[in-house]
């Protein structure tokens, strides 16, 4: 940082030169000092590298392939898109390059928390949805797209956060209520939320789609199927969480729904 009052983009130089070099992980470890939210040079990022976006892109996916990097609650992955809002798309493609084995989603544990503060976070989050639902192509229980939503499912998220999953994921109801296998993509996600979300999202597609059989392909359960020690908690949880959906279903339009709710309760 010594010199870069005297040429700005020293740093962005030096980092040109470190990926010029074929070992991976020793130009990872040194390069994590770009990306660290907490390094000093971080904290000058975009100044550093706002004529150098292209090295840092680099940077970011060269120290994420080479090692577990601290990029806390995606501090720079979000100052990288204020430099270049595309790079999201790159970045979801860079997940699921690899070929003939598991996606990078496996090997992922970042929080993406601070993404949702971004100023254009909507439409970051809308890009990355779609993409993501058009790599998995068959929408699954274990869509990896939960993890931009929920790091930690034993943690709540703070209030101002989940408002915003919660109005965006609204929009995408609201413009694909009629893609069900779109809506039940989304609703892998949503099961993941506490029941007061998961209930609040399940009536807002209600207002658009009361197609019983679109209904019927939506998860209502709970993400997590596995528990230790008693599972009594757990079923209790669930058909709580049913029967808090019984007085969004009392008008006789949607009278088969109830009944089928009212089924899967009996039958836990």
């Amino acid at each position: 940082m010594n010199y870069a009052p005297f040429d700005h983009r020293i740093v962005a130089k030096v980092a040109q030169l470190i990926l010029e070099k074929s070992d991976l992980q020793y130009s990872a470890w040194i390069l994590n000092s770009i990306t660290n939210p907490y390094s000093e040079i971080n904290r000058h990022l975009i100044n550093l590298f706002k004529d150098d976006i292209e090295t840092l892109k680099k940077v970011y996916l060269t120290v994420k392939t080479g090692k577990d990097h601290d990029d806390h609650k995606s501090v720079t992955l979000s100052k990288i898109l204020d430099l270049d809002p595309e790079f999201i798309v790159e970045y979801i493609e860079w997940i699921y390059t690899p070929k003939g084995e598991k996606s990078r989603w496996y090997h992922d544990s970042q929080d993406y928390s601070e993404l949702w503060r971004h100023p254009n976070h909507r439409e970051i989050f809308k890009r990355i949805v779609e993409l993501v639902y058009k790599k998995e192509e068959n929408p699954h229980w274990y869509t990896k797209l939960r993890q931009l939503f929920i790091s930690n499912e034993e943690k709540r998220l703070d209030a101002d956060i989940e408002q915003k999953q919660e109005e965006l994921l609204t929009d995408l109801i609201n413009a694909h209520h009629q893609n069900i296998r779109f809506v039940e993509f989304l609703f892998e996600v949503i099961a993941y939320f506490p029941k007061e979300r998961r209930s609040r999202l399940v009536f807002a597609f209600l207002q658009l789609n009361q197609n019983f059989a679109d209904f019927q392909q939506l998860e209502l359960g709970s993400g997590p199927h596995s528990w230790s020690g008693s599972a009594v908690p757990v079923y209790q949880e669930r058909i709580d969480y049913l029967k808090s959906l019984l007085p969004m279903l009392n008008t006789k339009q949607l009278l088969e729904h109830r009944n089928y709710i009212e089924q899967r309760i009996g039958a836990l």
